[in-house]
């Protein structure tokens, strides 16, 4: 019974430091119509993401996509209470590679605590979340949960590809 009860505890101390409801490893991909966002998303985050992040709302980041053909990337977080959107900031979006890798996308930070529309309109049920769409603003995928920088790159890519 005790070791039933710790093994009990340490499963819920990991199920507790999760931010994202059904976390797991796989890349859910749901195809949606994206029309233009009034959203206020800012683009204030520390470490990686703020050097990422090309537009401060979705609505520029869409209007901007069908100028150049470039596909959006929209990155869900709440930095100011998620411990894995801090990873993912801290340790993903660090990486050379990765940043290197969203140069050819137009990337929005949105704050989850912030744009409850947003989060309601594609569904966004814990963060980090990162949402992927083509240039006309339709939804190709998304990566929920965090991803150290190679599986981020793996599934970006995947997603993506032409």
């Amino acid at each position: 019974m005790r070791l039933f009860t710790l093994a009990s505890l340490g499963l819920l101390l990991v199920v507790a430091s999760s931010c994202t409801k059904g976390t797991d490893n796989r890349t859910p991909e749901r195809t949606q119509v994206a029309t233009g966002e009034t959203g206020k998303t800012q683009t204030q985050a520390a470490g990686g993401l703020s050097a990422v992040v090309t537009d401060k709302t979705l609505a520029d980041a869409f209007a901007a996509a069908k100028q150049d053909g470039k596909r959006v990337v929209a990155i869900f977080s709440a930095p100011s209470w998620c411990g894995w959107c801090k990873k993912l900031d801290k340790e993903t979006l660090t990486a050379p590679q990765v940043q290197e890798e969203l140069k050819r996308f137009h990337v929005v930070f949105v704050d989850y605590d912030k744009e409850k529309a947003l989060d309601s309109k594609y569904a966004i049920e814990g963060v980090p979340t990162t949402i992927i769409f083509d240039k006309s603003g339709r939804q190709l995928g998304e990566i929920g949960g965090f991803r150290d920088a190679a599986r981020f790159l793996e599934e970006i890519r995947k997603v993506s590809a032409p």
